[in-house]
C-alpha cells in the first residue's frame, strides 16, 4: 500500500513505455517516500510501514530502477525495524501484512541485494534476524498456531505459499 507502490508501479510503467515524464514522477513519488521517513513515526509492518517501505526500496535498487548503496541509504529503517523486532517477536503473527512473513520478506530481499558486495556487520545481522525468524515460524508451526488450511475464498495473502517462497529464498 501506499506511495512505495506507486513509484514501482510508476518505475516499470516509465521503463517499459520509454518515457521520461513517466520515470520523473517516479523518481518525484519516491523523493517524497524518502524525505517522509525522517518527519512521521511508521509502523515497521509490511502493509503500512517501514519493512515494506524498505522492500520496495530494495526492489527498486536490485531491478536498476534506482542506484544507491542500501547500506547507507536504509541504516535508520534498519534501526528501526531490529528494535522493534527484537521487543516483539514473541508477539507477532505470523501474515504478511503484520507479521513476521513481511519481515521475512524485506530481509531475505535485503540479504539478496547485498550479495556481491564484501560481507558486512549488516549483512550478518540481517543473516541472524532471518534465521531468527525461520526458527520463530516453525516454533508456531509446531504450536499449531499457524494457518495452513487452504482458506475458503481466495486471498493472495495465504500464509502457507507465502512462506514456501519466502523460504525457498531465503
Amino acid at each position: 500500500n501506499g506511495k512505495i507502490g506507486l513509484s514501482i508501479y510508476f518505475f516499470m510503467l516509465g521503463r517499459s513505455t520509454r518515457n521520461s515524464e513517466i520515470l520523473s514522477i517516479a523518481e518525484h513519488i519516491l523523493m517524497d517516500v524518502y524525505n517522509t521517513l525522517g518527519n512521521f513515526i511508521i509502523p515497521t509492518n509490511f502493509q503500512n510501514g517501514l519493512s515494506g517501505i524498505a522492500w520496495g526500496l530494495c526492489h527498486l535498487i536490485k531491478n536498476d530502477y534506482v542506484e544507491g548503496d542500501p547500506d547507507e541509504i536504509l541504516i535508520d529503517v534498519d534501526h528501526q525495524i531490529i528494535s522493534y523486532w527484537n521487543a516483539n517477536k514473541e508477539t507477532l503473527p505470523v501474515d504478511l501484512r503484520l507479521g513476521l512473513l513481511g519481515y521475512l520478506a524485506y530481509y531475505t530481499s535485503r540479504l539478496e541485494i547485498s550479495q556481491g558486495h564484501a560481507k558486512s556487520v549488516n549483512q550478518n545481522i540481517h543473516t541472524r534476524v532471518v534465521s531468527e525468524i525461520i526458527n520463530r515460524i516453525g516454533q508456531l508451526v509446531e504450536e499449531e498456531k499457524f494457518q495452513h488450511r487452504e482458506p475458503e475464498l481466495f486471498t493472495l495473502y495465504w500464509d502457507l505459499p507465502l512462506l514456501l517462497i519466502l523460504l525457498a529464498k531465503a
